[in-house]
């Protein structure tokens, strides 16, 4: 298993992007609130605290040397340790961090009003062109084609309100849903 304690230790700013960051806020409109599961270092709710001054902001992460640097740098927002919070928000964000689930049905766990949902193109830069659940280097994560990632998120109660290309195969596949009723 990943240390990322020690990640975040070695590199506090570890996989900050702010280009990235501002695709989210040129995508979506400013909330009441947005809930960032596995938030890392907080980079993208510091940034979209300087684009949303309204909007309520929390974060999630399964590293609490993330977390402590994350609220170092937004004390307004929110942090917890951990992988989701029992809280009701209008946006739930997810980038970076799905394909690493398990059980992709686990998706279903995260609902709010709308959800940004942003994967890599693992496939782009693996050996194999096989869709699967594979070890790469310490980490587990999904080799999926944009297709049957798009099959997952329907099946898992999602509509798909747009699909865009990040531009870049670390954050390629992302979408704009919103859970059917």
């Amino acid at each position: 298993m990943v240390d990322y304690d020690a990640i975040y230790r070695e590199d506090p700013g570890k996989w900050s992007n702010s280009e990235r960051d501002d695709f989210v806020s040129d995508n979506l409109e400013e909330p009441a609130s947005l809930l960032d599961i596995g938030c890392g270092n907080g980079h993208t709710i510091k940034h979209l605290a300087t684009c949303w001054p309204n909007t309520k902001f929390y974060g999630v992460d399964i590293s609490q040397v993330a977390i402590d640097i994350a609220q170092k740098k937004t004390p307004q927002a929110t942090f917890a340790r951990g992988s989701n919070m029992d809280i009701d928000v209008d946006v739930i964000t997810l980038m970076g961090v799905a394909e690493h689930f398990e059980n992709l049905k686990d998706l279903e766990n995260y609902r709010a009003k709308i959800v940004y949902l942003e994967v890599p193109n693992c496939l782009s830069y693996s050996n194999s062109k096989e869709e699967g659940f594979r070890k790469n280097g310490e980490q587990m994560e999904w080799h999926l084609r944009r297709e049957t990632w798009e099959k997952t998120i329907e099946d898992c109660g999602f509509e798909i309100l747009e699909r865009f290309d990040g531009g870049r195969p670390s954050w390629e596949f992302v979408w704009v849903l919103k859970p059917r009723k």
